[in-house]
């Protein structure tokens, strides 16, 4: 039995060796459809907002009941950076929540981040600056943090050194180390496993000049933004303001400036200094407050206040901070938290410039709300859970007609430019080919068949079609350009009609491809001899594949049917104008690729 227990406890210890250095969650975890949320952890307060001692029975009752139904990710805040390279686990709080809080969050499915530094004690700061301005202690560092993820079974890290400084009449700019420890523990962690997660935060005006972002961007999985603590320095006083018109300005330690004293303004300039916004998590508080007293409470401390006149106090919430005050001290109450995460992640809404929103918000944190009471995460979950992915925006290909005097000789190229709305996000590629109008191939132009390439964020692409000069007395001759078979990126239309000269032919209409096609019709080509878009169906044509449309005959009207519809087609352009063999109606089709 000895012997037998032993070989379990080695095949044991084997597959722990195996399993190691992989995270339990990590990046894969996260939702990609919609918004991320993750929250600090560093204090569990009681159901009051008084600070409390908690046995380790009560931790691990406190942490089992936490409203984990609101979070992606929690962050554990704080083990203590040390100048030569360890780590200090004597921060309050730290080490006695940390197995509870790991455990806990497995068990519901969500990743636990070890976050390094904070505020206080002052001494980090300096630590940080020691162990990062020195390449062995960062290389230990780097080393212990690995290490401890591993023991700990972290999902990933956060690095939250605050502040590094710039002091121009000390010749001292901190960046470049904070930059340099960023990228080597980076590359270290994601050489262990792609899937933890190294994030690195700061906040919220003055000292965002003292991060290079733009060189940041490359080396790390998100920012976190510290959206609270603006306090006194908004004109309204708010802790966390989403936007504060009329503030002005404020400065930053790089000696430039952001738009004015809120949110959305560090977020701006974060983004325009290079960083995605899809990797920027904005904090907001669970706590408020005084900017005359300079007072802080938790959300606990006041919530039976709020509750006991919460119509007043929703109606009083301020329409450009997002957020009301409650005695002396302002604060994010429930309503205030959804319509802030509306202003930062729904383009609808977006206070950003261009609409733009960001990967996700975050609080610091979880402990100023009791688990018996847990509003504001409450309010994260209802949140998420009603959240729309925005529809994507359909990516269309146009030709914009061209014609072209073709000379007495020789050859001249006729440039047709086509156009990508929006840019898809990855590379794509259309095909094309010329077909015979009134104008014929070998003799009055050289036929085309390729595929025309677009790489990412391309919007627009010169074709040439080679054009013969001859001495022939003739009309006017036109051919037709048609692209097909969008593939990459996010197509999701197609525009098919390409006129070269004068006359769009759209004789046919078939799906070569799977799966279907939804097809809206048009007859008519804008601005072609006056015609206009006169008859669109209500709803888009189901076209499956392998199927086809045909357009015959020389009659003004043309009707069709398809899976037991029926359909009306009447061409703006008289049928006579037409050769014969040619399509009697003219159309501009778009084609939309379903999923």
């Amino acid at each position: 039995m000895k012997t037998l227990l032993a070989l379990f406890l080695l095949v044991l210890s084997l597959l722990s060796s195996l399993l190691q250095g992989a995270p339990g969650y990590g990046l894969s975890s996260f939702p990609e459809d919609r918004p991320i949320v993750m929250g600090y952890v560093n204090g569990l307060r009681s159901a009051t907002g008084g600070w409390q001692s908690l046995t380790p029975a009560q931790i691990d009752a406190e942490m089992a009941a936490l409203h984990w139904e609101g979070y992606d990710a929690v962050v554990h805040a704080f083990i203590e950076p040390l100048g030569n390279g360890s780590l200090g686990e004597n921060l309050p709080n730290f080490k006695a929540y940390q197995s509870a809080l790991i455990k806990y969050a497995h068990q519901k499915g969500k990743s636990v981040i070890l976050s390094v530094g904070g505020a206080s004690p002052e001494r980090m700061a300096d630590q940080f600056l020691e162990l990062a301005s020195d390449a062995t202690k960062r290389a230990t560092f780097v080393a212990n943090c690995i290490n401890y993820l591993k023991t700990h079974n972290y999902d990933g890290i956060d690095i939250d050194w605050e502040f590094p400084m710039i002091i121009p009449a000390e010749n001292r700019d901190d960046r470049p180390f904070m930059t340099q420890l960023m990228k080597d523990l980076y590359a270290a962690v994601k050489a262990e496993n792609e899937d933890y997660i190294v994030m690195f935060g700061t906040g919220p005006g003055w000292h965002m000049g003292s991060y290079d972002f733009a060189a940041l961007k490359d080396h790390t999985d998100l920012f976190f933004y510290f959206g609270y603590d603006w306090k006194d320095a908004t004109p309204t006083g708010a802790n966390c303001p989403i936007s504060a018109p009329g503030s002005g300005p404020q400065s930053t330690s790089a000696n430039d400036s952001m738009s004015e004293k809120s949110v959305r303004a560090g977020i701006q300039y974060v983004i325009d200094k290079g960083f995605p916004a899809s990797k920027i998590i904005c904090g907001l508080p669970f706590y408020g407050y005084d900017p005359t007293n300079k007072t802080s409470s938790s959300w606990s401390a006041i919530r039976t206040t709020y509750f006991g006149n919460q119509a007043t106090y929703d109606a009083a919430i301020h329409a450009d901070a997002l957020e009301v005050k409650i005695g002396t001290e302002w604060f994010t109450t429930p309503p205030a938290l959804k319509r802030k995460m509306d202003a930062l992640l729904t383009e609808s809404k977006s206070v950003l410039t261009d609409k733009a929103t960001i990967r996700g918000v975050g609080t610091w944190e979880i402990g100023h709300e009791h688990s018996s009471n847990p509003e504001l995460s409450t309010a994260f979950e209802e949140w998420i859970t009603a959240y729309a992915p925005p529809t994507p925006a359909e990516a269309t290909f146009t030709i914009a007609d061209a014609t072209i005097a073709e000379g007495h000789s020789g050859s001249t190229l006729l440039n047709f430019t086509i156009t990508l709305n929006p840019a898809a996000s990855g590379p794509v590629s259309v095909s094309y080919a010329t077909a015979n109008g009134t104008a014929t191939a070998g003799t009055d132009y050289t036929a085309a068949n390729d595929t025309l390439d677009f790489t990412t964020g391309q919007t627009t692409r010169t074709l040439a079609i080679t054009i013969s000069g001859d001495t022939d007395d003739e009309p006017n001759e036109t051919f037709t350009l048609t692209l097909s078979n969008p593939t990459g990126g996010e197509i999701t239309f197609i525009d098919f009609s390409g006129v070269g000269g004068s006359i769009a032919d759209g004789i046919k209409i078939s799906s070569s491809s799977s799966p279907a096609l939804d097809l809206n019709l048009h007859t008519g080509v804008p601005g072609f001899n006056g015609s206009t878009d006169i008859y669109t169906p209500a709803t888009p044509i189901r076209l499956e594949a392998g199927e086809t449309i045909s357009f015959t005959g020389s009659s003004d009207t043309s009707n069709f049917e398809l899976h037991n519809i029926q359909y009306k087609v009447i061409p703006e352009m008289s049928a006579q104008s037409l050769t014969t063999g040619a399509a009697g109606l003219t159309l501009v089709i778009l084609s939309r690729f379903l999923p």
